[in-house]
C-alpha cells in the first residue's frame, strides 16, 4: 500500500482493536462510538479516487443490512465503506428531493461534503453533481448562505467540467488551490469547496498511481495537507498534519518544507484555540518540537563548515 495511506491504515488498525476490546469488557456505548469512527476511516480511504474493481462481499453485506433503520449520514458512510458508491450517491441524492428534512438540517449533517467528495473524486462525474445540486436549488427552503455556496458550487462544477481532467497533475491542483481560496471569503468558507475536492482528488492519484520526483512529491504532500484543511469537517480523521508531516520529512530542508511546518503549526494552534486562549496539548506541542528538530537537524547536516 503506498505511504499516502500509512495514517488511515494505523488509526484503523488500533480503532479495530479498541473496538473490539471494549465490546469484550461490556462497554457497548463506547464500542458503538468506536465503531462509528471506524466506518469514517473507512470512507476517507474508499473516497479519494476510483476503483474499477467490483466489491460483490460488500454489496452483499450492505444487502443484509437494516440500512433504513440507521441514520442517513451513517447509510452514506456504510457505503462508501463496503464500495458500494452509487448506492452513496443515490441515499444522498434521495435526501436532497425529501419534503421531510430541512435543507438546513441537511447542512448541518456535511451530506454535501460527503456527496462532492464520492461523485467528483470517484465517479469524476461532474454532470450528475450538477443535476443533483441544481434541483436542490428549486426547494423552498434554502437559506440564503446555503444558496450562495450551492450557486458558487454549480458554477465551478460547469467551470471545471469544461476544462476536463487532462493536463499536468501537479500545475492543475496548485491552480484549482489558489481558485478555490479567491472563491472563499474566509478561511472557514466553502465557496471554493468544489476546487478543492478536485485538486484533491488529482494529487491523491498523482502520488499513488505514479513516480513523481523528491521535490514534486514533497509539493504534492502539502498540498494535499491544504485542501485536506478545506475539505474535512472532522476531527476524528484529520489527515492533514499527516500530509503536511510527510512533506517535511521528504526533504525537511527543502522550501517546501518550511512552507508545510508554517502552516502545521498555524494548523495546530488554530485547532486549540477557543473562547479560554489557546493551548496546545504537550502532545501535539511534542510532535511540532519533532519537527522542528528535524529540519534544524537537516539544516546542520547541509550547512559546510567554514572554520576548518
Amino acid at each position: 500500500m503506498p505511504p499516502s495511506f500509512d495514517f488511515l491504515r494505523q488509526t484503523l488498525a488500533h480503532t479495530a482493536h479498541d473496538v473490539a476490546q471494549r465490546y469484550d469488557q461490556g462497554q457497548y456505548e463506547p464500542a458503538r462510538s468506536a465503531l462509528h469512527q471506524l466506518t469514517e476511516q473507512c470512507f476517507a480511504c474508499h473516497a479519494r479516487f476510483a476503483n474499477p474493481r467490483p466489491f460483490d462481499l460488500g454489496q452483499r453485506f450492505l444487502a443484509a443490512l437494516p440500512l433504513a433503520q440507521l441514520p442517513l449520514r451513517d447509510r452514506v458512510r456504510l457505503a462508501v465503506a463496503t464500495r458500494q458508491f452509487d448506492t452513496a450517491l443515490e441515499t444522498c441524492e434521495a435526501l436532497f428531493r425529501s419534503t421531510t428534512v430541512a435543507s438546513a438540517d441537511i447542512d448541518h449533517l456535511g451530506v454535501f461534503e460527503d456527496y462532492l467528495k464520492i461523485v467528483l473524486r470517484v465517479r469524476e462525474d461532474f454532470a450528475r453533481a450538477i443535476a443533483a445540486l441544481g434541483q436542490f436549488l428549486g426547494r423552498d427552503d434554502v437559506f440564503p448562505d446555503l444558496r450562495a455556496r450551492m450557486l458558487s458550487w454549480v458554477a465551478a462544477l460547469k467551470e471545471l467540467q469544461s476544462q476536463g481532467t487532462s493536463g499536468e497533475p501537479l500545475g492543475r491542483a496548485r491552480a484549482l488551490i489558489e481558485a478555490g481560496q479567491r472563491r472563499n471569503r474566509f478561511p472557514a468558507d466553502q465557496l471554493g469547496l468544489v476546487h478543492f475536492v478536485v485538486a484533491s482528488g488529482l494529487l491523491h492519484r498523482y502520488v499513488d498511481a505514479q513516480a513523481p520526483t523528491p521535490q514534486a512529491l514533497v509539493e504534492a504532500y502539502y498540498l494535499l495537507g491544504m485542501t485536506e484543511s478545506y475539505i474535512s469537517r472532522t476531527s476524528w480523521v484529520a489527515e492533514t498534519p499527516f500530509f503536511l508531516a510527510m512533506a517535511i520529512r521528504l526533504d525537511p530542508q527543502s522550501p517546501m518544507a518550511d512552507k508545510a511546518y508554517d502552516f502545521l503549526n498555524a494548523y495546530i494552534v488554530t485547532a486549540y484555540t477557543g473562547s479560554a486562549g489557546t493551548h496546545v496539548p504537550q502532545e501535539a506541542q511534542e510532535y511540532l518540537d519533532s519537527l522542528r528538530r528535524l529540519r534544524e537537524g537537516a539544516g546542520q547536516k547541509h550547512t559546510p563548515d567554514h572554520g576548518r
